[in-house]
């Protein structure tokens, strides 16, 4: 079961994985702008899994204000996603990932990558990638001080790309549909009525010939 809410265990092992579709587009966002480019993305944890695996499904892009070497997220564009997941159902919780490009330069925490991590304590954990236009990237989980764990802790983990089938992405695409597409309200019309109907236009065409 996939859970939003737990905390990733602090002792062995990590696994941090990505959808094959989430990679492909956090790739895209590094590769077509030219700045630094910023977003957030959905996170899960499967507790009593082996490896303790922590799952990123999507990567989002957001409103933002960008140069050549900064990148800041825009409070309107978070709240914007917010509002429409929770407007679908969806938890606001699994919003646990931070992503960012450094367009040119290395892939590295900055400073200002660390202040920017800070600013997400809220959440209570949270995964950070940092990537770049040549494909370097950069993966880490921060677990932020707590009533039952008074000290922040970091841990770097490798990013494992998790194939992602047609028929994962058909029935995602099904589940979308069912929650977005309304079928219309149509009346029918009786086929005795449109014969009728017709029938009377051929006779009217008739006479006006």
């Amino acid at each position: 079961m996939n859970d939003h809410a737990a905390v990733p265990p602090a002792g062995g092992p990590l696994s941090l994985y990505i959808h094959e579709a989430a990679k492909r587009r956090l790739d895209l966002y590094s590769a077509e702008c030219p700045l630094e480019i910023s977003g957030v993305g959905e996170v899960w944890l499967v507790p009593g899994a082996s490896g303790n695996p922590i799952v990123i499904s999507q990567v989002f892009l957001l409103e933002q204000v960008s140069s050549h070497a900064h990148t800041e997220l825009t409070a309107g564009g978070l709240a914007s996603l917010l509002g429409e997941r929770a407007a679908a159902g969806l938890p606001s919780e699994s919003i646990r990932l931070w992503w960012h490009s450094h367009a040119a330069m290395p892939a590295f925490w900055s400073a200002t990558d660390e202040a920017a991590i800070s600013s997400f304590n809220y959440v209570g954990w949270l995964v950070s990638i940092v990537t770049n236009r040549r494909g370097e990237i950069l993966a880490r989980l921060d677990i932020f001080p707590s009533t039952s764990q008074p000290l922040r802790r970091t841990f770097a983990a490798a990013l494992i790309e998790l194939p992602h089938s047609d028929e994962e992405e058909r029935a995602e695409v099904r589940a979308e549909i069912q929650r977005k597409v309304r079928r219309a309200r149509v009346p029918r019309t009786p086929e005795v009525r449109v014969a009728v109907t017709a029938a009377s236009a051929r006779r009217n065409w008739r006479r006006s010939a």
